[in-house]
């Protein structure tokens, strides 16, 4: 129920404020929103940070999926994370928070369990990003539309990675668990 209404509530603001392509807009549910939920398994621990979350995807679905979840919305453009902060006022959302900050200078209190980035950058930039956000042994899941396992991510190493299930007609999707080495894993 609260993901339809998020459904609807991005295709509200969508007309205004450009949070997704157009194209993607009449599918809503299939790219973004079931592409999020396939995140839910690889998700570790209670604190989840979603950098570059944009219209909410896949930190929103995630929130509303895991409400045992912390969810960090790390957002840096001021237009969106107005559209974040009203979603989770309007879907009564109490497990999650906007951080309007570049993820490159964010600073938690706390460092996370799980980070997830999507359609940020390049993977190994990606993981570049992220890297400092996660406490040591934590994970970044990168979802890409291939493999990522044959690729080197400095102070991390790929702990698993697995097709997503995509719909029919939508793209193949691959899911990698890089997770952050600590002092003692990297001699």
């Amino acid at each position: 129920m609260r993901l339809d209404a998020f459904g609807e509530l991005v295709r509200h603001w969508n007309r205004t404020h450009n949070l997704v392509s157009r194209r993607d807009a009449d599918r809503l549910e299939t790219r973004h929103i079931a592409d999020s939920l396939t995140l839910v398994p690889w998700v570790e621990g209670a604190r989840l940070a979603d950098v570059g979350s944009g219209a909410g995807f896949p930190g929103i679905p995630l929130a509303i999926a895991g409400p045992h979840w912390w969810v960090a919305l790390v957002e840096r453009s001021e237009r969106k994370a107005r559209f974040l902060r009203q979603a989770l006022i309007e879907l009564d959302i109490e497990n999650a928070e906007v951080v309007l900050e570049d993820a490159r200078q964010f600073d938690p209190r706390e460092p996370f369990d799980t980070v997830t980035v999507r359609a940020v950058a390049k993977p190994a930039e990606a993981w570049e990003i992220v890297r400092h956000l996660l406490r040591p042994r934590g994970c970044a899941l990168l979802q890409s539309s291939a493999s990522l396992t044959a690729l080197p991510f400095p102070g991390g190493r790929v702990r698993c990675a697995g097709p997503a299930p995509a719909d029919a007609g939508e793209p193949p999707r691959h899911i990698t668990k890089v997770q952050r080495l600590d002092e003692t894993c990297m001699s």
